[in-house]
């Protein structure tokens, strides 16, 4: 897998947006938004996902699946905004920079892009741009531009310009996960997945059965997953010709084949092979110790943790035209056991050398890590009705590196506070 490299988001500049009034912030390859339910914390992440399922496929599309654009916008005491805006700053891939931003209104009681623009730099000397009001191109540098239009995205109509394809290829490729363990029950069951992983973990077979494909990714889930759940065999993929799946130890080899030409199969049902004595899983177990479940018969914890681990996983070694670039994770502890919730830090923090990972949390446990930068960590608090989110302050950025404390027990000492932006400490919330 590959090393870490600079983050493909660096900066998110939101004005406007839902709970969000304002919001300047730099990200770094992991990110943790720290906050109690009701911040805003999932308002960041949801302005991040308008904007690339806007791009994957329409606006229009974006938008009714979200209610009325109003319902975007941000309200507050005696003061309704019109619009609201999400500006992004990008590491390109080739080294270059780029920065997109769009903002979103009302005329005639239907949404308007009021303006939009992108400009790619190298080296700080401008190499391309566009921007487009309302419909109307004011500046470009594309010799015979596409024509605009009011309620489309102009980058998508780009999208084939090889100044700002790299661009499209990124915003849209940005992925967000919130893990139903229920839904992925429910197609594990049915046998018709969806062929790509959807926020909601639906896709989890089809996956699956393609994280196989690639020896190391399954290799690294399956540690992952024997880490959260130690009397685990194996998991499984039963498709149309064969069942396909990982090895648990030499002992279990001859369970189940893993035979290549059976991966090009359709994936029907997800299976759990466990040590059913509850006891850690051996190197080389009896056949007779050993028992089979479907999805089924999995615990919420479980099923959330092989979500997430697939929400992450499937970011290496994409198709150049195809890249993930940045996956943001709803509560990713949530139903998890808190012993557990250590193995899932280390997986967000692998996932972070080969994609960009935000992650949203108000669990403590998630964030007993001595060694947890503190710059990692966006502290979200709601204050006089609109949502502040800013680094930890200085006392508790020094607290964390000098390693007195974890951000996990400053949160539950309610002495994680946003610098100079919030008149009170962020509070640990139990569901």
């Amino acid at each position: 897998m590959s090393e870490g490299s600079p983050p493909f988001l660096r900066r998110v500049v939101l004005r406007n947006y839902k709970s969000i009034r304002e919001c300047d912030v730099s990200l770094g390859p992991l990110t943790f938004l720290v906050g109690p339910n009701g911040s805003g914390k999932s308002n960041f992440l949801e302005a991040l996902r308008f904007v690339a399922e806007s791009l994957r496929t329409t606006m229009r599309q974006a938008l009714r699946e979200r209610g009325d654009v109003r319902e975007l916008f941000w309200r507050g005491r005696g003061e309704d905004s019109q619009d609201f805006s999400v500006e992004l700053h990008l590491n390109l891939p080739d080294g270059k920079n780029a920065r997109y931003g769009v903002t979103v209104g009302v005329a005639e009681r239907l949404f308007v892009i009021e303006e939009e623009h992108c400009s790619v730099t190298s080296q700080r000397k401008p190499e391309a741009e566009f921007r487009v009001e309302k419909g109307q191109r004011a500046e470009t540098t594309i010799p015979t531009p596409p024509p605009a239009s009011p309620r489309d995205l102009y980058l998508t109509k780009i999208s084939g310009y090889p100044e700002f394809s790299p661009v499209y290829d990124l915003l849209s490729g940005m992925r967000f996960f919130n893990i139903d363990p229920q839904r992925i029950r429910e197609e594990a069951l049915s046998g018709k997945p969806a062929r790509e992983l959807l926020r909601n973990g639906e896709g989890a077979l089809y996956v699956t059965q393609q994280a196989f494909r690639q020896h190391e990714v399954w290799q690294r889930m399956h540690e992952y997953l024997r880490a959260i759940l130690p009397t685990l065999g194996k998991f499984d993929v039963q498709t149309d010709q064969y069942i396909v799946g990982t090895t648990g130890g030499a002992g279990s080899a001859g369970l189940y084949s893993r035979d290549p030409d059976s991966l090009s199969g359709e994936p029907r049902s997800l299976k759990f092979v466990l040590s059913t004595d509850s006891a850690p899983y051996p190197s080389h177990p009896p056949s007779h110790g050993l028992r089979v479940f479907d999805a089924g018969s999995m615990s919420d914890g479980t099923l959330r943790a092989f979500g997430v681990l697939l929400a992450l996983f499937q970011c290496v070694d994409r198709p150049e035209r195809e890249p993930i670039p940045l996956v943001g994770i709803e509560e990713p502890e949530a139903t998890l056991h808190p012993a557990a919730a250590g193995v899932l830090f280390d997986a967000l923090r692998e996932a972070s050398h080969f994609a960009q990972v935000l992650v949203t949390t108000h669990s403590p446990d998630l964030l007993d890590i001595k060694d947890v930068d503190a710059d990692s960590l966006l502290i979200v608090d709601m204050v006089d009705g609109q949502s502040v989110i800013g680094r930890a302050d200085e006392v508790s950025k020094s607290i964390m590196r000098d390693r007195l404390a974890t951000p996990g027990e400053l949160l539950r000492q309610n002495q994680l506070r946003p610098e100079s932006q919030s008149p009170g400490p962020v509070g640990v919330e139990t569901d």
